[in-house]
């Protein structure tokens, strides 16, 4: 681009000069009229000064452009040359490995530091002095405000008081007796959950439903959990339909089977849907042949 304006400078002084010399050439033939008709001589060689003086200033002209190109292409390969050996510039995995940081560290400060850069690639936040005591200090806010958060949990936890491990096993609900095949998944805490926009496969895991009820239910399955958790259910029986149900873990326990017993606490519970299924399963203990008087097992001995 500098190459391209220096041309059109170079044309327009040109186009001036040949401009000059045409104007000095008419005025020079005008002299050379006016002379002869006064008679007097006149001097042979102004028009061929005027001549010489136009083609030394287009020779210049012309040298001075030839010497700019040459002088342009001689200092390109040089600049190309210090920009290939530039050493290519690092990602923020790379430099936090360098800082003797571990790859959940690394994940964690990356999340970080692009919530600090507005959703962008954080590079320059540990390529910097600057960077890196902004990201110190926004570290230590963030340490200040857990440190509150904690306080403030203990206090709440403090006044629910010894009671409370014992009242959250009891149930204010009437519960049913049931046998019914579900699935279940954990769910991630919003506060831990990753940032990044990435997809992940969570597969589900079977268990069984032993009881119910509208506030919670028990279930047993194969997985690890502990109070506190949070997870979800619904039914894999089509005779019992029981929709995705979000649950808190009140507590578990391992049976003798070695499966995971499991007390549940539906935070959002879909009571329309529960009652119908408490009403399913009703009907069909009442349905159920061996519970009828006189079945196939009873005693029609009159004698």
């Amino acid at each position: 681009m500098r190459a391209n304006r220096f041309t059109m400078v170079l044309l327009k002084w040109v186009l001036l000069a040949a401009t000059l010399g045409w104007v000095a050439v008419a005025g020079a033939d005008e002299r050379a009229d006016m002379w002869r008709m006064m008679g007097s001589s006149v001097r042979s060689d102004e028009q061929g000064d005027v001549l010489w003086f136009l083609v030394v200033a287009l020779l210049l002209v012309v040298g001075i452009f030839l010497l700019a190109r040459v002088y342009n292409r001689s200092t390109r390969p040089a600049k190309a040359s210090k920009a290939s050996h530039r050493p290519p510039a690092r990602s923020f995995g790379e430099q936090a490995g360098a800082l003797g940081f571990r790859p959940i560290e690394v994940s964690n400060l990356r999340r970080i530091a692009r919530r600090l850069s507005g959703g962008t690639d954080p590079v320059s936040i540990l390529a910097t002095g600057s960077g890196r005591q902004f990201l110190t200090a926004d570290l230590r806010k963030r340490i200040r405000r857990r440190e509150k958060e904690i306080a403030l949990l203990a206090g709440i936890l403090q006044k629910l008081g010894a009671r409370a491990d014992h009242e959250f096993h009891e149930r204010s609900f009437v519960r049913v007796e049931a046998e019914i095949a579900i699935w279940l998944v954990q769910k991630n805490d919003e506060e831990t959950a990753p940032d990044d926009d990435v997809i992940v496969d969570i597969t589900p895991i079977s268990g069984r439903l032993s009881d119910l009820s509208e506030g919670g239910a028990a279930i047993c399955a194969n997985v690890e959990l502990s109070a506190g958790d949070v997870v979800e259910i619904w039914s894999a029986d089509s005779q019992y339909w029981l929709p995705p149900t979000q649950s808190g873990v009140v507590s578990t326990r391992r049976t003798a089977a070695g499966e995971l017993s499991i007390s549940l606490h539906f935070l959002d519970p879909p009571v329309t849907e529960i009652r119908r299924v408490m009403q399913e399963i009703h009907r069909s203990e009442r349905d159920d042949p061996e519970d009828l008087v006189g079945g196939p097992n009873g005693d029609n001995n009159t004698n």
